[in-house]
């Protein structure tokens, strides 16, 4: 098997666990509520996942052209154990996904609590304001 693409799995696995580093950020920074950081995180992430998808297209692409001689049993092991870090990674991702929609959900539903009681009280206090009196 080439080295180059040997070099590609491993460079894409990388990235990979650097998604998984940048998921797990986005999660604490849910579940502390830090707007600010869930934001900026995850426009790091979906940049990393964009390359991570055209760096899998550009290893699938150089697979495709390996011709049947090219690949020995080593070169067959590597790529089982490449596809098996795939299926982790992705099985790993929809689990965080999962956890950060939750947080979220529960962030959004306290931000909504908050803005309901800040207009109840708003209301209320309408009733106590003595410019609106007719002269």
């Amino acid at each position: 098997m080439k080295e180059k693409l040997t070099s590609l799995l491993m460079r894409h696995i990388d990235l990979m666990d650097a998604s998984i580093r940048s998921t797990n950020k986005l999660l604490t920074a849910a579940s502390k509520g830090d707007i600010s950081s869930i934001e900026e995180e995850s426009d790091n992430r979906e940049r990393l996942i964009k390359v991570i998808d055209r760096f899998q297209k550009f290893i699938e692409e150089e697979i495709q052209q390996l011709a049947g001689s090219q690949i020995d049993a080593t070169g067959i092991d590597i790529l089982k154990t490449w596809a098996y870090e795939v299926h982790k990674w992705v099985d790993k991702t929809e689990r965080l996904d999962q956890e950060i929609s939750e947080q979220l959900e529960s962030l959004r539903e306290e931000t909504s609590k908050e803005i309901s009681t800040i207009f109840k009280s708003r209301q209320q206090f309408k009733g106590y304001n003595l410019n609106n009196l007719k002269k």
